[in-house]
């Protein structure tokens, strides 16, 4: 099996900047690109956003700058020699995690796991679950 490219999505959460550092080493491994994505929602509930100061879409600029920043300060602790690509990406994360495999030819997906269970599994979901079983590549899930 030949890993070139391996993609690792992030929430910014401890488990999943553990999950960076088991794609880093597995970049370094295979001599792979590192594709380091995040994805955010679109914003809901803004209803009545006259109200607000700023609008919907100064919000989502915002998050999109913010989001862009969290990865560059990521990517600065990952080590210089494994070359990396960042992306934030919108929509659904699950969705979009394994558009992005695909768009990004990833051989493989690294996706941290929260280890929910039971009624917070069932309200929430897995987006670890969704992306195991709708990618085109292995996927490791880091608990």
């Amino acid at each position: 099996m030949t890993i070139n490219n391996i993609l690792c999505p992030t929430d910014f959460s401890d488990t999943a900047n553990k999950a960076l550092g088991y794609a880093a080493e597995m970049a370094i491994k295979h001599d792979a690109t590192l594709h380091l994505v995040s994805v955010i929602n679109e914003i809901h509930g803004f209803d009545s956003f006259q109200v607000l100061a700023i609008t919907p879409s100064d919000i989502h600029e915002h998050m999109l700058k913010i989001t862009q920043e969290k990865l560059d300060e990521l990517t600065n602790d990952i080590k210089p020699s494994i070359p990396r690509h960042t992306a934030v990406l919108e929509g659904h994360p699950s969705t979009e995690i394994v558009q992005a495999a695909v768009d990004f030819d990833c051989d493989m997906i690294v996706i941290a796991s929260h280890g929910r269970t039971g009624l917070e599994h069932i309200l929430i979901g897995s987006v670890a679950e969704s992306v195991t079983r709708h990618a085109h590549c292995p996927v490791l899930i880091v608990k």
